[in-house]
């Protein structure tokens, strides 16, 4: 495979396989996954679908990172932040008071932020209860980073319209989005300031 297809096959964010409700119910586990991709891998498949595999494969290992997160650290549910000196990057407070974040709030849910893929990630949620990963993450970033809204009401929101809803995928998913989590990328228990904040 040439270098550029290898590119762009790494960008490609519409693949998904839609086991994420089968894993979270328990109707199949993530080491059927694994064999099931492994014994596929052995049969004649090409660069591209060995791409396709290797990334479900991340995916379900940090499936599995985020339950030992949930058990090194079981106040996340509560809303914890895992690490000292987050608290003060938590902008979250009694939002009810202000009427300007319950509008952005109230507009993300709905999808009319008048960003698209924003908006066509959120409307994928309301209707289907689905949202590809990508889509999630950047719906997480753009709701705490660019709408200035507290990480828990959309990790709330989220747990109430995922048909693949998981405990521990969600709250350390938004965690990340808030910067106030475990993230794998970051995994010292070091303060991390962004030049922005």
């Amino acid at each position: 495979m040439r270098k550029d297809e290898t590119r762009k096959m790494n960008k490609r964010t519409h693949l998904v396989s839609r086991l994420s409700p089968y894993l979270s119910r328990g109707l199949i586990s993530p080491k059927d996954v694994y064999w099931g991709i492994k014994l596929k891998t052995q049969i004649n498949v090409s660069p591209n679908q060995t791409l396709e595999f290797d990334s479900l494969l991340r995916r379900i290992c940090w499936r599995d990172y985020t339950y030992a997160v949930l058990k090194l650290y079981p106040d996340v549910l509560k809303g914890n932040v895992i690490r000292e000196g987050y608290e003060i990057l938590d902008h979250c407070f009694d939002s009810s008071a202000d009427e300007s974040i319950n509008e952005r709030l109230e507009h993300w849910k709905r999808g009319q932020t008048g960003f698209p893929l924003i908006d066509a990630g959120m409307r994928q949620l309301a209707k289907e209860g689905f949202m590809p990963q990508k889509v999630r993450l950047a719906c997480g970033s753009f709701f705490v980073e660019s709408l200035g809204v507290c990480w828990r009401e959309g990790m709330d929101h989220f747990a109430e319209f995922l048909v693949d809803y998981d405990k521990a995928i969600n709250t350390n998913m938004w965690m990340n989005s808030a910067c106030v989590g475990l993230d794998p990328y970051y995994v010292s228990m070091s303060f991390k300031w962004r030049a922005y904040w």
